[in-house]
């Protein structure tokens, strides 16, 4: 009987060690410096680390490095922190830093994360400089995203050795990706699950641990179940429509403030989100007047509307499909894979686009750099390919510039211009959500939708281990 009761108390400790998360979309890679999409950034930044961290505001802390000194507008010197390993027991040295960043290079979908690097000087074996060939304010802030992170000399493209805690141990495309701390014994089984209402089902019958992307109707189903736990946080990440001014007919910019006109914003956030996200600072009220005269030229006209399968995005397509058609415009909206939707809208295939964006690292730059300068057209983020002479200067100037209250004059300055041109349709403002079971600890969300797995335990398994 002895000998029973401890096989069961192994087999439930090996089971409840496990926590299994059920997210809205899968990830496209799980190499550092291929990835630039949320789904992929969550798992990339628990097999790594990096020069700096943030911490669940988006603040900078340390990480890698343990102090930094600015010696000029172009060099920063920093200070390694003691005892660094990879997890195959090398040690970390300046080398792998240097290697790290001449990789990142290669990777067209992470240039406008990568600081513009022109030498990597070896002071000693815990100190070196980053010498930028332009002054540039936000480096420390970009050091912080998951693509920086820092990868072993030994690494091979088909075998990444980061530092951990975790290892990659299994990707099934479509249905789930195993990471393990083989110190912890300890499993993460990350599933795929697109659709909202399953997720919660999974979350429900215990199917699940964690999940994120929750309906409106499931908040408050979570929020009853004595067993489970609801999370939300107001979230700096945006909902936009864009356009594919690669096309013709929004080059115009009446057209496109035309549709800017029929989209009730109010309305779309109660009826998508039933009330939970917030407005812009700046939005164009619903004026079905001023939209039908601007729009009047292209009437009856059918365009597509490309929206990503496995969140909210097909109501909010469905929403803006309603406001469009009172003023004699049709949109067939088309639901896709992550791989499709992003392959399509890379390369300008469809008229309009769901999407959305947040500054990864906390500043500025990223938030418009990447999204609205014309260097970076597709794959870079410019997905509307927009282009504007006065925004890249700008967008330069902010970069160079170091006095913060300066920067914000500067930014804001982009902001009136961009909201001028209506390039882009900026919606709401979400507010994240997931939820949780009761003994799962660790779990705060990002203002951001690239939400840390590295501190989730399983309170049951701590107190049968204890």
């Amino acid at each position: 009987m002895k000998i029973i009761i401890i096989f069961f108390l192994i087999f439930i400790n090996s089971f409840s060690n496990n926590i299994t998360i059920a997210q809205e979309g899968e990830i496209r890679t799980i190499d550092p410096h291929k990835a630039n999409d949320g789904f992929s950034l969550r798992t990339v930044r628990i097999l790594h680390k990096r020069l700096f961290e943030h911490d669940k505001d988006l603040r900078v802390v340390s990480g890698l490095c343990d102090t930094y000194k600015r010696l000029n507008e172009n060099t920063v010197e920093f200070k390694l922190k003691d005892n660094l390993y990879f997890t195959n027991g090398e040690d970390l040295k300046i080398e792998d830093i240097i290697f790290s960043f001449e990789r990142m290079k290669k990777f067209p979908q992470i240039k406008f994360i990568l600081p513009p690097i022109k030498e990597i000087k070896k002071i000693d074996e815990k100190n070196f400089q980053i010498i930028t060939k332009y002054p540039f304010a936000p480096l420390i802030s970009h050091l912080t995203h998951p693509s920086m992170s820092i990868i072993s000399k030994s690494s091979k493209d088909d075998n990444i050795i980061g530092m951990g805690p975790y290892i990659f141990k299994e990707w099934i495309p479509g249905e789930k990706v195993i990471l393990e701390n083989p110190i912890e014994n300890k499993k993460l089984i990350i599933k795929t699950i697109s659709n909202p209402e399953s997720r919660s089902i999974m979350l429900e019958t215990g199917e699940v641990d964690v999940t994120f992307g929750l309906s409106p109707m499931d908040e408050k189903i979570i929020e009853k179940n004595k067993n489970l736990k609801l999370l939300r946080k107001k979230s700096i990440s945006y909902t936009y429509l864009g356009f594919n001014m690669r096309n013709k007919i929004f080059q115009d910019k009446n057209i496109r403030l035309g549709i800017n006109y029929a989209i009730n914003k109010k309305l779309l956030i109660e009826g998508g989100l039933n009330g939970q996200g917030e407005l812009p600072k700046k939005y164009l009220k619903e004026n079905l007047e001023k939209s039908k005269n601007l729009l009047k030229n292209i009437k009856d006209k059918e365009f597509t509307l490309a929206v990503i399968t496995g969140g909210n995005d097909i109501r909010i397509g469905e929403i803006i499909q309603g406001f469009l058609k009172e003023v004699g415009i049709n949109i067939k909206i088309l639901v896709l894979e992550p791989g499709a939707y992003w392959s399509g809208i890379n390369n300008g295939k469809y008229h309009m686009f769901l999407g959305s964006w947040a500054s990864a690292t906390g500043d500025r730059d990223y938030e418009l750099y990447p999204t609205h300068h014309s260097k970076n057209f597709g794959i870079g983020g410019n997905r509307t390919f927009y282009e504007n002479k006065e925004v890249d200067i700008l967008l330069e100037k902010g970069r160079n510039e170091f006095d913060q209250k300066e920067r914000e004059k500067i930014y804001e300055k982009i902001d009136n211009i961009i909201f001028e041109d209506s390039v882009e349709i900026k919606l709401f403002y979400k507010i994240l959500n997931g939820g949780s079971q009761k003994n799962i600890k660790g779990l705060e969300l990002y203002p951001i939708p690239i939400h840390n797995y590295l501190f989730l335990r399983n309170q049951s398994f701590d107190s049968t281990r204890d």
